[in-house]
């Protein structure tokens, strides 16, 4: 059975999840190794967008191998004392889950990526000419963390986690199955057909769909179908969060990063765990877009372009955006995206060289292929936010 961050309950394990198969392979395989050497599991990183799950792997992770298990949030570590408070009162065996590692305050962050590494603290006693530091030792724990990005993260506590994961996208057939699952917890009866209603309606993560279940439940439903969630879906706000939702047949009324953000849900909706760079100082990057698999796997970087249909991209803009790519010796592919299209010299430019582009004819035609852009007049989807 599936259970959202929020409760599930121990001891579960690693066998109630539902989806993030390569994700749940690799940290039984992490454990194993230790397994063999007798040792406690080494600390693990789990990056990933809100609410894919990232505390529900971790939790199944700390049941399965761990003894007992606290939890922190990151930005509620305001002090170093705050967090050594913490650490030396974990046991032999215990888990650490830290929410959110990357909230944690740079000097605090400083500590806690040294101690994770060292399982030792240093502590300040008495004052002035008699201060002097004493160096405890910690008891040995593994320390579960979650970050939305390792962009996001200091090298330094990159380090300290020997292994760093970040979570793929969820199949229609994987979030319809959790749907059916965090129903039937809550005693709601649903068909398989509105399981994948809910799903198709989700934003992509377990986390939306248990939102959709309790706006059916509030509606004061026990029951529910595919006909019924047709005649309620207006008040329950199915599409995105927001309550709204935007497409490509509305590109006038999309901000520059609202089209990065649909840009990046197409990947999502391809297969790739996708990251939006920083607004500033991304050198002409817009999306960092990882896919896990042979051949085609690797790192893509992506740059989109808002452009009105009169207005072609030219190359000068391709050249740019290559000279700054090329930087990065990791990618393996480079991919520039608008809504309008690309001049001759442009299209002529990228002739045997690792950069694919999509104009606008393109892109709509993905959208609509990866169900996030409809026809008009019927309702968009959003599967990014």
């Amino acid at each position: 059975m599936f259970f959202t961050a929020e409760e599930l309950p121990r001891p579960a394990g690693l066998t109630c999840i539902v989806g993030q198969v390569p994700a749940i392979q690799k940290v039984r395989e992490y454990a194993e190794l230790y397994r063999g050497s007798g040792k406690l599991p080494g600390h693990i990183l789990l990056t990933g967008i809100e609410g894919i799950g990232k505390r529900t792997i971790a939790r199944a992770f700390a049941a399965e191998y761990c003894g007992n298990l606290t939890e922190i949030v990151g930005k509620d570590q305001k002090k170093r004392g705050d967090l050594l408070g913490v650490v030396t009162n974990l046991s032999d065996g215990d888990a650490l889950l830290v929410t959110e590692v990357t909230k944690v305050p740079k000097g605090v962050l400083d500590v806690f990526a040294l101690l994770l590494r060292e399982f030792s603290c240093e502590f300040v006693v008495d004052k002035g000419m008699f201060a002097k530091k004493i160096r405890v030792p910690l008891k040995r724990f593994t320390c579960l963390a979650t970050a939305r990005s390792v962009a996001e993260c200091p090298a330094a506590l990159c380090e300290a986690y020997p292994l760093v994961l970040s979570l793929c996208n969820y199949s229609q057939t994987e979030l319809a199955t959790i749907c059916e699952q965090l129903a039937h917890r809550k005693r709601l009866a649903i068909t398989r057909a509105a399981a994948l209603t809910v799903a198709r309606a989700s934003d992509g993560t377990p986390h939306h769909i248990q939102v959709l279940v309790d706006r059916v439940i509030g509606l004061g439903k026990t029951s529910i179908s595919e006909q019924d969630l047709a005649q309620v879906s207006p008040v329950l706000g199915f599409g995105s969060r927001s309550g709204s939702s935007v497409s490509i047949n509305d590109t006038d009324t999309l901000s520059g990063i609202d089209f990065e953000k649909q840009i990046a849900g197409l990947l999502q909706a391809m297969g790739f765990h996708a990251e939006l760079t920083a607004v500033t100082g991304n050198g002409g990057i817009d999306i960092v877009a990882t896919l896990d698999g042979p051949l085609i796997g690797g790192r893509y970087l992506v740059q989109c372009k808002k452009f009105g249909p009169s207005k072609l991209v030219g190359e000068p803009a391709v050249r740019d955006f290559y000279g700054a790519v090329t930087k990065d010796r990791s990618a393996i592919n480079f991919i520039l995206i608008t809504t309008s299209g690309f001049t001759a010299q442009a299209l002529a430019f990228v002739r045997g060289l690792p950069i694919e582009l999509i104009d606008g004819q393109g892109l709509r035609a993905l959208l609509r292929q990866y169900g996030i852009s409809e026809e008009p007049g019927t309702a968009p989807r959003t599967l990014f936010e």
